[in-house]
């Protein structure tokens, strides 16, 4: 870990039925494959992040909560989170744009959707932090962007 810098503490947050996503149109146009639990998981984690702050916070959330309002089996939820967050963890995210308006090629960025995810058994509770990488896609999102409420998507049978 780099000298200096300092552990933040996880915020907690609870499920909010009315939270709503908002994400840059690069994230809907980037190019990846989400299987539907992983899209599940990535937008009920995507709509509880604070929208205005400058950078992505860790935040720290109930995973039978996280579980029910997936729409998880209570018995099976807790392995299938850990199976989502290890899966979600890996994939790659691939974005493409025109830096400047005046621009004839393209930029692009390779990332991950989380920095880490950490699951504290003795709390049961699901810690994560979203790539820095991806806050101008999430966070202050001014132009260019979809905004939907998560709670239908959740009911989704496919990605």
């Amino acid at each position: 870990m780099a000298r200096g810098k300092k552990i933040k503490p996880a915020k907690e947050i609870t499920i909010n039925e009315q939270a709503t996503i908002k994400m840059r149109n690069e994230v809907v146009n980037g190019r990846y494959h989400l299987p539907l639990l992983e899209m599940r998981m990535l937008m009920a984690l995507a709509a509880h992040v604070k929208k205005n702050a400058d950078e992505f916070d860790c935040y720290s959330i109930s995973a039978s909560e996280l579980g029910r309002y997936m729409g998880l089996n209570d018995k099976t939820q807790y392995t299938t989170i850990r199976k989502l967050a290890r899966s979600l963890r890996k994939r790659e995210l691939f974005f493409e744009w025109f830096a400047r308006p005046e621009s004839k090629r393209k930029s692009w960025l390779t990332t991950g959707w989380f920095d880490y995810i950490l699951y504290d058994e003795e709390h049961a509770t699901l810690e994560f932090q979203f790539a820095s990488k991806i806050e101008p896609m999430l966070l202050q999102v001014q132009e260019a962007y979809v905004q939907l409420r998560a709670k239908p998507l959740m009911a989704f049978n496919c990605s």
